[in-house]
């Protein structure tokens, strides 16, 4: 079968197959999405649940290191041992040292202990545990030489252990230290499955996750998924997969675990058995498919119903067109249903009737009608050829409606001003209206409604969107053509471009008004400043001659203060109101700001505050003012310097995008109130501080005037984004 065929079947089977498609497509696409949902549901609460064992485990290593940390202290405390220790005295210390390790058994099942004494020259006096001596003189002495309490994790011999190290001074004099070992081995590990029912493994670290040794584990002969662990990026730790290669019923947690110096030892495995999610999603997934194919089945039914009924009729008028063509006499067509259809069944009825009529006429014009044919054929050409030819090549819009103010013509220059093609315009039938700003929409209604009801043209100008939403200024003037009955027929108008004209006005007008208020508000500051200089010395002088007890001191600082204030605001107004000429040149973004940036990162580094420089060097060249855009930047990082606090992180990227060029400056670590970015946006801020520089104020104008923009945005908490966009062209 053809597939053009399919244009000659029963137009029953041309609604059956269609909606049959559409019921199976739908019904089962709800399906798939529904089993996909199931799956990710599932997959989320398994993480969740692995990640909180992760935390548990982890709270519970830190518990013990506390613990042990304790223990080391409490020892440290002891007189009779920070003596002995000052006295080298062995044979004491190990009777004092036999008794605190008798004690801490009790406590713990696998415990080490070490004591050190120091002398003079740098040599180290040793007392172990025999039964327990797994801790390196290396790392004992490491802890020792740090001189504060210390805990945390740490490889000793091929085990993890928790350990706490405590410096002993006696009389202020550092004698030694004391350190508590507990090994993170299989007992350990057990604490947690027998409560979670898991399984934790310890596997040896390696720098390219290569397979390491497995350290400790709660599986009797566990071996290393050689798959799993080749894959694992640090970048992405922790790391959760489920339904590994070799392991399709486990879901698998892996994370590291590290010293207190923030370097990883081992990586914790925990792997959780999913057999009982699997079964419960394959019960859904046959439950859904069922609840499916019921629901298709029962849409099979309706559809076979509803065509059958809408088919039906049909099937009446076309016996009855048969008929007709046979020449057959049908004087109507008759149907007891008062639908399209019914309808369609009367107007061939009627229809029945004016052929016959037609056929009475058809023989009273067929000598004449070739002839007159012809000549109004002729006729109508050559004036639609002239028409046409002037109405194309003139070089605004000219258009047709008909007596309801629908679009009946307009010529091609439609496509020059809106961007529009004429087949678009035909589309729509309030094309020009639709195109049409808004706020002009009720000047132009009432214009129209006037020329289609009482037939009086009119001019107007309004604004209209192009189709990439420009505004174009346009004047439409339009002509109403009436009939013999008063009435309009029709309505000729054109509608000319004239946005052109309407900027140049704009900015000459706005031009003079921005002369003219720079000339008033130079004028008004210089008499402002006089007075209040005079005004802000009289006021510092008496306050330097007044003792600070005197009630009249604190009301002089006040007057003091608020004229510093009011010169501060006079000279950023002058700053602002100064008129500035922009040097374009071509330049390179990395290259103007570089310097700048290398500045500034000493600065940053000064407060506490780490600055970091990535710019793209495949950023192409732009037509900028060189000494305005390098004030623009310094503006806004001495800006953000004012209040970056220490441990604060700022990024510094430039990067294309689209036909632009960014800069962007991130600030992290900082929790900040909106109105701090206030003074890149106002020239007459609040916010604005005296010791940031004048010219604060106007970078946003600047950036404007580059054709740029200015952005600013809240990423989170403590997240901000400050953005600079300049056009490549």
């Amino acid at each position: 079968m053809r597939l053009s065929d399919i244009h000659n079947i029963s137009i029953k089977w041309k609604l059956i197959i269609p909606f049959l498609f559409l019921a199976f497509l739908g019904t089962f696409s709800l399906i798939f999405l529904s089993i996909r949902f199931q799956e990710k549901t599932f997959l989320s609460q398994e993480k969740s649940h692995l990640e909180c064992l992760q935390k548990s485990f982890l709270s519970k290593v830190s518990e013990s290191s506390t613990l042990a940390l304790s223990f080391a202290k409490e020892a440290s405390m002891n007189t009779c041992l920070k003596e002995a220790l000052a006295q080298e005295d062995l044979q004491k210390l190990r009777k004092i040292c036999t008794q605190s390790h008798q004690t801490l058994r009790g406590c713990f099942k696998s415990l080490g202990w070490r004591f050190l004494v120091m002398d003079k020259n740098g040599k180290t006096l040793e007392l172990s545990d025999e039964k327990n001596k797994c801790v390196p003189k290396n790392l004992f002495r490491d802890w020792f030489t740090k001189k504060i309490p210390q805990s945390g994790l740490a490889l000793v011999n091929g085990k993890i252990v928790i350990w706490g190290a405590v410096p002993v001074y006696n009389e202020k004099e550092l004698v030694g230290a004391v350190a508590i070992i507990i090994p993170i081995d299989k007992h350990f590990l057990m604490s947690f499955t027998s409560i979670f029912k898991v399984s934790y493994t310890l596997v040896e670290y390696t720098k390219n996750y290569k397979i390491g040794a497995v350290l400790a584990s709660t599986e009797p002969n566990k071996s290393i998924n050689t798959a799993i662990y080749s894959q694992l990026d640090a970048s992405k730790l922790p790391y959760f997969c489920v339904s590994p290669q070799g392991l399709s019923h486990k879901a698998m947690l892996i994370t590291p675990l590290k010293d207190f110096q923030n370097v990883p030892l081992a990586l914790l495995e925990i792997a959780a058995d999913r057999t009982h999610s699997l079964e419960l999603l394959t019960e859904y997934k046959k439950n859904m498919i069922l609840v499916g194919a019921a629901g298709f089945l029962l849409s099979l039914g309706i559809i076979f119903w509803i065509t059958i009924i809408f088919t039906r009729p049909i099937g009446k008028l076309v016996r009855a067109a048969q008929e007709i063509a046979s020449g057959k006499t049908i004087k109507e067509i008759r149907l007891r249903y008062r639908d399209e259809i019914g309808i369609l069944a009367q107007s061939l009825s009627e229809m029945l009737k004016s052929l016959e009529e037609s056929h009475r006429q058809i023989k009273d014009y067929a000598e004449n009608l070739e002839k007159k044919v012809r000549e109004r054929t002729k006729a109508l050409t050559e004036s639609e050829e002239k028409y046409r030819t002037l109405v194309e090549n003139v070089p605004l819009v000219v258009y047709r409606t008909d007596a309801t103010g629908t679009l009946t013509f307009v010529n091609k220059y439609i496509e020059k001003l809106l961007g529009f093609s004429i087949e678009e315009v035909f589309e729509k039938k309030d094309f020009l209206l639709s195109r049409i700003v808004e706020e002009d929409k009720e000047i132009y209604r009432k214009h129209w409604k006037e020329c289609l009801e009482k037939a009086k043209g009119f001019e107007i100008e309004y604004r209209m969107l192009d189709k990439d939403n420009q505004i174009l200024y346009v004047v439409d003037h339009a002509i109403p053509e009436t009939g013999k009955d008063g009435g309009v027929k029709s309505v000729d108008g054109i509608i000319v471009d004239v946005t052109d004209r309407r900027k140049a006005q704009e900015k000459i007008l706005q031009a003079e008004e921005l002369k003219a208020l720079r000339e008033i508000s130079a004028r008004l500051a210089h008499e402002i400043r006089n007075p209040l200089t005079v005004a802000g010395g009289f006021a510092r002088q008496l306050l330097k001659n007044i003792p600070e007890g005197d009630p009249a001191h604190k009301k002089l600082e006040i007057i003091a203060s608020e004229v510093e204030r009011l010169e501060h605001i006079l000279k950023t107004t002058l700053e602002y109101i100064k008129p500035r000429v922009l040097i374009f040149k071509e330049t390179n973004l990395n290259e103007l700001v570089q310097p700048l940036l290398t500045t500034f990162k000493d600065k940053f580094l000064e407060a506490g505050v780490q600055l970091e420089i990535d710019l793209d060097p495949s950023i192409p060249s732009l037509h900028l003012d060189p000494d305005l855009f390098r004030q623009v930047v310094e503006n806004i990082l001495e800006l953000i310097l004012s209040f970056t606090t220490e441990g604060a992180h700022i990024r510094v990227q430039s990067y294309p995008e689209n036909n632009y060029v960014i800069l962007a400056v991130t600030i992290e670590g900082v929790e900040l109130k909106d109105e701090k970015f206030d003074p890149l946006l106002s020239p007459f801020s609040p916010t604005l501080e005296k010791n940031l520089p004048l010219g604060l104020p106007l970078t946003k104008i600047i950036i404007e005037k580059h054709n740029g923009l200015l952005k600013i945005d809240k990423l989170g908490k403590h997240t901000y984004s400050v953005t600079i966009s300049i056009p490549t062209t």
